[in-house]
């Protein structure tokens, strides 16, 4: 799954690979013209990345919001799987989920928080969190994963990079997860079905 701007919505993607419409805090000061028309578009999977963000977001935070909400708006008209962004943000973003309570499967993308957010975010049914990389060196989080194997039926696998190492990343989260590969991969299967049905 790549996430995709609209200007770049009809470009060509590497083989096996869907895309989802993004919409970045510092991509836009409005609504793109384009977005809702891509969103309900067969080769659109999901929507998102979107979201919020203290550091890089190029609006005042309000306008964030604002802009985000109407995002999860599109998000949940056409009934596609949401990918949020959210940089220094949690409280905004939980604060507006009980105005709005959005009901699409919902992943938080390179989510690198400490276990008590985690579990805040995971209180919501149909959230996911996204690990990277990174946030797989994050011993704590590791720790907390470990410890309840349950807890990664509500977790997903990335990379956030176009050009590959998933494959890597895999291999290195079966060994820090104590998995075998195929385990793992079972289980990200299966959570990807519940996010993205009918997509595989």
């Amino acid at each position: 799954m790549i996430s995709v701007p609209p200007e770049n919505f009809d470009l060509p993607l590497p083989p096996n690979c869907r895309k989802t419409l993004e919409l970045h805090p510092w991509q836009s000061c409005s609504m793109p013209e384009r977005f809702r028309a891509l969103a309900r578009r067969s080769d659109c999977a999901g929507i998102g990345e979107a979201g919020l963000d203290r550091q890089r977001g190029a609006l005042p935070m309000e306008r964030q919001i604002e802009l985000f909400a109407e995002v999860v708006d599109i998000a949940e008209a056409v009934r596609k799987p949401l990918t949020i962004h959210c940089v220094g943000c949690y409280g905004e973003l939980l604060g507006l989920f009980k105005k709005k309570r959005w009901r699409v499967p919902t992943v938080l993308h390179y989510f690198c928080g400490k276990p008590a957010l985690a579990e805040q975010l995971l209180k919501q049914e149909k959230w996911f969190l996204s690990a990277s990389p990174l946030t797989l060196r994050n011993e704590t989080l590791l720790a907390w994963l470990r410890t309840d194997r349950a807890r990664l039926d509500r977790v997903v696998l990335e990379t956030d990079d176009p050009a590959g190492g998933i494959v890597q990343h895999y291999r290195a989260a079966a060994e820090l997860l104590e998995l075998s590969e195929t385990e793992l991969r079972r289980i990200m299967i299966r959570n990807f079905q519940r996010i993205y049905p009918g997509v595989l």
